[in-house]
């Protein structure tokens, strides 16, 4: 009898997403399978941070959807994204130099704020 493997696929169908009225990203979609490698390129200011922040919950979605292994992703705070594996790595200026890589990847999936600490997961 097979064993079964969680799908840990990323889909995200029709993905707008910016900064407060600010759309940044327009009708993104683009699919990712477990052990995919993708490379988003594109010149300064085409969205690709943008893109990066709303799948981990630091950008405004305004339409369309990401799920993660089927789980809807859309609307969650970054902490409750932290959880199910997806964590965004910034470039080395925001990291702790005196940490390891673990350790700095680990602060992801701390809740800063109390008020978000005892929220849904």
């Amino acid at each position: 009898m097979p064993t079964s493997v969680p799908d840990h696929s990323l889909v995200v169908e029709g993905l707008s997403a910016g900064y407060g009225s600010l759309t940044v990203v327009r009708d993104i979609s683009f699919s990712v399978a477990a052990g995919e490698f993708v490379c988003l390129l594109g010149p300064n200011g085409a969205g690709k941070s943008t893109l990066l922040r709303a799948l981990v919950g630091s950008a405004t979605i305004g339409g369309g959807s990401v799920t993660f292994g089927g789980a809807e992703l859309s609307g969650k705070r970054p902490h409750q994204i932290t959880r199910r594996s997806i964590a965004l790595v910034p470039e080395g200026r925001a990291l702790v130099p005196d940490l390891s890589v673990r350790d700095n990847l680990l602060l992801g999936t701390v809740p800063w704020n109390r008020r978000y600490a005892s929220a849904d997961a």
